[in-house]
């Protein structure tokens, strides 16, 4: 009856640190993935510009059927690059809406476009008599205006600059302002709940590591196998979206969250695994009082 009076307080407190340690991993995550080099990481390893691009030639060539204008008029100005440097510009000023890292004010320029559905629309007045008059100059600008919005929604595979339009990123600003403290909180509600067992093994201080070790190997075996599930299988790849832009955005953040994840979650378990084998080689075992 005294060795279980003893144990409860160990078994207790190791099972508000097993979760203790998974909600630090978690606020730890969000803190660390949460950064534009996260999303220019992706741009990169997805070649989201490229893909963009490929979305942009589809969109034009589709639309000429319907507005008599050829999609050369459009694409011949337009370039992989620069759709890589407007995704580049939606994560800038996403985040700098957010509160991390700063971004341009302004939009992207495409005078090259402008100039060229301009020509186009005078060339075809010209041909066909029709007056370049003040309704003339408000049909370039509304072409070109829709023009300049269809690249700009096309590179948008995050869809941060729709998040950002519609006023979402002001709501998650005022969460991520909870962040920092979570961070803080957590941390010390760990440090709390091992130093709380070191005073309950202050007679048998060398079970610590077996207390630590336990709390650290559940604490990472449980969110490792959700991760180890999801890429055993290849979860992300049944999802339906039908840009292949933003499915390879969504899914590549996805990929990239569940690995860096996976990675975390082995740690911990692995700190936990050493710690019992340290425990095991010393030869410490359980005594009968606590």
């Amino acid at each position: 009856m005294k060795k279980i009076r003893a144990y409860i307080p160990n078994v207790l407190l190791t099972f508000l640190l097993v979760f203790a340690l998974i909600g630090a991993e978690a606020v730890l995550f969000v803190q660390a993935m949460l950064t534009p080099e996260t999303f220019r990481y992706i741009t990169k390893q997805e070649a989201l510009g490229e893909k963009s691009y490929a979305a942009l030639e589809k969109t034009f060539t589709t639309r000429a059927h319907s507005t008599g204008i050829p999609a050369e008029v459009f694409l011949d100005t337009i370039t992989q690059e620069m759709m890589e440097q407007q995704i580049e510009l939606h994560t800038e000023q996403a985040f700098a809406q957010l509160g991390i890292g700063e971004s341009r004010d302004t939009a992207m320029e495409y005078p090259e476009m402008e100039a060229s559905i301009r020509a186009y629309l005078e060339n075809y007045a010209d041909e066909n008599g029709y007056e370049k008059d003040a309704a003339f100059e408000e049909k370039v600008a509304s072409i070109t205006a829709e023009a300049r919005q269809i690249v700009e929604d096309t590179a948008d595979p995050f869809k941060l600059g729709t998040l950002r339009r519609n006023g979402w990123l002001d709501a998650g600003k005022r969460y991520l302002g909870y962040l920092k403290p979570a961070v803080i909180g957590s941390i010390a509600l760990v440090i709390l709940l091992m130093v709380l067992l070191l005073f309950c093994n202050l007679k048998q201080k060398p079970l610590l590591l077996y207390w630590y070790g336990l709390a650290a190997l559940v604490g990472g075996v449980l969110p490792l196998l959700p991760c180890i599930y999801l890429k055993a299988t290849d979860y992300f790849a049944a999802f339906a979206v039908k840009d292949p832009q933003i499915f390879a955005a969504v899914v590549g953040l996805l990929r990239l969250f569940t690995d860096r994840a996976l990675v975390m979650a082995a740690v911990t378990a692995g700190c936990g695994v050493l710690l019992l084998i340290v425990f095991a080689v010393a030869g410490r075992k359980v005594p009968e009082e606590a």
